[in-house]
């Protein structure tokens, strides 16, 4: 039977002291990323995570990324944040300009509520187990 790990919690404060080159760490949706080695790999590069190391990155992320990259990445996760509830952001542009308020003449208010519904139950219902399933590893 395996062993059930539950993740490491970070304080604020120990995220903070991880902000020089060769030691990052950001954190995202709550969860704690170590990014010293991965800046030469980054588009952005290394200067861009200097700036923002040590913090809680999840505006600047989501402003240029969509979640699935986190979890291409999670071998890189150390932990979570102290007390924080993850909360996955929308991307901007990632649903159809209907259901950002543009007019269509194919999607009609009955598309608006069923995707709202589906968003709601995958928020309710989906993601509280994979939470769980997630501090269970």
């Amino acid at each position: 039977m395996a062993a059930i790990v539950s993740p490491r919690v970070i304080s604020d404060a120990e995220l903070a002291e991880h902000n020089k080159h060769g030691n990052m760490w950001l954190a995202v949706n709550s969860e704690v990323y170590d990014m010293s080695k991965f800046g030469k790999m980054h588009p952005g590069g290394v200067k861009v995570q200097e700036e923002l190391a040590g913090r809680d990155v999840t505006t600047e992320f989501y402003e240029l990324h969509r979640h699935e990259v986190l979890a291409k990445y999670a071998r890189l996760r150390v932990g979570r944040l102290d007390g924080a509830l993850a909360q996955v952001k929308r991307v901007p542009f990632a649903e159809i300009p209907t259901f950002q308020g543009q007019m269509s003449p194919y999607y009609g208010e009955w598309h608006k509520r069923f995707t709202e519904a589906v968003q709601d139950f995958v928020q309710h219902e989906l993601v509280p187990i994979v939470t769980l399933t997630e501090s269970c590893r």
